[in-house]
């Protein structure tokens, strides 16, 4: 009976010290893991996307419809009532059950609704024209 309690203890010895050992390397891996991330960020933040820097010059508000990628597409569907300081104006989110896809492809590539976005009264020929732009890409404001 006593070589099996003296077993046990030299398994339970093992067994504290596997699971030390475990977790001392599992401590350094989730460190060294931080570590890396957080270099990323840094270097992300210090070497900054001139894609996202133009964006944040409202670059993407001087753009034509026809001319703007998908992210500047997208900053215009977020933002087109801020970014033209009209008063009154909604997120083009609020017109979103208003639109159908079913007159797009006669709309002259989006044309019809660029022209009426020129008259700027309110802005949903303009979220109109910016959700014809996306459709065209094949891609939809709620991606």
């Amino acid at each position: 009976m006593c070589s099996c309690t003296v077993y046990k203890a030299t398994a339970t010895s093992f067994e504290s010290s596997f699971n030390l050992k475990t977790f001392h390397s599992l401590k350094i891996m989730k460190l060294t893991l931080l570590s890396v991330l957080l270099a990323v960020q840094v270097w992300m933040i210090c070497t900054g996307s001139p894609v996202l820097e133009e964006r944040a010059t409202g670059a993407c508000a001087a753009q034509a419809h026809d001319e703007m990628d998908y992210e500047c597409l997208m900053h215009m569907w977020n933002f087109y009532h801020f970014e033209t300081g009209n008063e009154g104006w909604e997120a083009c989110s609020s017109f979103l059950g208003t639109f159908s896809t079913g007159k797009f492809p006669r709309s002259q590539d989006c044309l019809v609704y660029r022209a009426r976005c020129k008259d700027m009264k309110n802005n949903k020929p303009c979220c109109k024209s910016i959700y014809c732009h996306l459709w065209k890409m094949g891609r939809s404001p709620t991606d």
